[in-house]
């Protein structure tokens, strides 16, 4: 199956000066879009982060349109560290205003403006969130997850850990059980892969390949 970018996501990739999909977005962009769970292992270089924000603009947009007040987010994307989910930010707002998408990073709107309630009134976009900040903000009641239906683990090795397995099991309660989940890893040790496998479709995905040249 190839894949065929849509017309305005066309223009966003010509604006980043992408001229075509590096080696992994190219395998996994059609499979992706097929509504499976996905797991992948990418190093740094690979273009990874786009492998993930692309389907997932395009699940948003694809979802019916919400009024908003107290939906929650359609995508769930968590990262390892703060500096990562501001790199996501980043990168998704770029492609994500082609559809008129909001794309907001819980992290850094805490911080921007602390007064502001971080996503309880923000529905049907992407959020991006590390794991133990969201943590803190869905036991405040502060957002909710009831329509993610899309969900990314970027750097889903270290989230499957021991340490970080309960945590996972506790965000991925409190989100739809049909959602589909895109877990990404710069390794992936037999021990993760268990762990992963109980939370994933039986159709899913396995890109089990080091993916090291792209953008």
């Amino acid at each position: 199956m190839m894949f065929r970018t849509p017309s305005g996501l066309s223009i966003e990739f010509s604006k980043a000066g992408f001229v075509r999909p590096t080696p992994i977005q190219a395998q996994v962009w059609p499979m992706d879009l097929e509504d499976r769970d996905l797991i992948g292992i990418a190093q740094p270089g690979s273009g990874k982060m786009l492998v993930y924000l692309i389907p997932a603009i395009l699940h948003v947009n694809s979802q019916p349109k919400r009024s908003g007040g107290g939906d929650g987010p359609i995508v769930l994307i968590l990262a390892p560290t703060t500096q990562r989910a501001e790199q996501i930010q980043h990168m998704g707002a770029k492609f994500a205003v082609a559809y008129n998408i909001k794309v907001l990073c819980l992290y850094l709107l805490k911080h921007e403006n602390s007064s502001q309630t971080c996503g309880i009134g923000y529905g049907g976009g992407i959020l991006i969130d590390t794991l133990s900040s969201l943590l803190v903000l869905l036991k405040s009641k502060s957002t909710n997850l009831k329509n993610v239906t899309y969900l990314v683990l970027d750097g889903a090795d270290w989230m499957l850990s021991d340490t970080h397995e309960p945590q996972i099991q506790n965000i991925l309660s409190q989100i739809r059980l049909d959602s589909q989940k895109s877990l990404w890893g710069a390794s992936w040790p037999e021990e993760v892969d268990k762990r992963a496998k109980l939370f994933l479709h039986i159709n899913y995905i396995a890109m089990m390949k080091n993916w090291y040249r792209g953008r």
